[in-house]
């Protein structure tokens, strides 16, 4: 029984249609690895040295729902940074991060500190960050890199020459864009004080997060099932 086992995978390998059908059957594997897995993006080391920021304007990352991204304070004792998400362009670009949410403070450079970012329109946590498609998400760095200035709310490494800061770009239908140019962010008052959305729009996201979950599930099924039809239909004709 085993001979005949290898016997028949020979004869499969030797057939060229089967190849065929594994290499559809991986193709849509990969076609769909981002509706469930998403990527995990290059990490971003949270430091004035970083070419990646040393530019006007600072470094702009693209991403999609369900991408990771880890933000990593590197181990220098030369260097104390902050990460503050300010809520507007104006912000971003004045470097005010007066009412901004601090989220990554590098205060401990003989430890490993880090900030890991899943990209996701609805999070379990009420204190987990939260996104949506076709909207710009802002941060910056205020301090200057020095212990005495970690508390410092303008200016700083944002500022030239380092550039200090990231715009997060999430994709998705330009028509969904919202108008991230300045205004207060959503949930927040002319006050600054940060209050949690209303149920009813929660409740909304969450509806459509389980339909757009559904219908990726419905994808991957229908392509699952068509691959392994081909194949089947393959090894019969053997």
């Amino acid at each position: 029984m085993e001979l005949n086992k290898w016997r028949w995978f020979s004869r499969l390998k030797s057939y060229p249609a089967a190849h065929i059908f594994i290499l559809l059957f991986l193709s849509m594997l990969d076609r769909t690895e981002g509706y469930f897995f998403g990527r995990t993006l290059p990490d971003i080391y949270w430091n004035q040295n970083n070419p990646t920021f040393q530019r006007e304007g600072g470094h702009v990352l693209e991403v999609d729902i369900g991408d990771k991204l880890n933000i990593i304070c590197p181990r220098l004792f030369s260097q104390f940074n902050t990460m503050y998400e300010v809520f507007s362009r104006e912000e971003y670009e004045t470097c005010n991060s007066t009412r901004g949410r601090l989220l990554l403070r590098c205060d401990l450079p003989d430890q490993d500190l880090s900030l890991t970012i899943l990209f996701q329109e609805v999070s379990p946590s009420p204190f987990g960050l939260e996104f949506e498609k076709g909207k710009d998400y802002y941060y910056i760095a205020t301090s200057s890199g020095t212990m005495d200035t970690l508390d410092n709310r303008l200016g700083g490494n944002c500022q030239s020459p380092t550039y200090m800061k990231l715009t997060i770009r999430v994709r998705g239908d330009p028509t969904e864009r919202s108008d991230s140019t300045g205004g207060n962010p959503p949930g927040r008052e002319d006050g600054g004080v940060t209050t949690l959305p209303s149920v009813a729009k929660s409740a909304d996201r969450r509806a459509n997060s389980a339909s757009h979950l559904r219908r990726n599930a419905l994808d991957f099924v229908t392509l699952l099932l068509t691959a392994l039809l081909a194949t089947v239909y393959g090894m019969l004709r053997l």
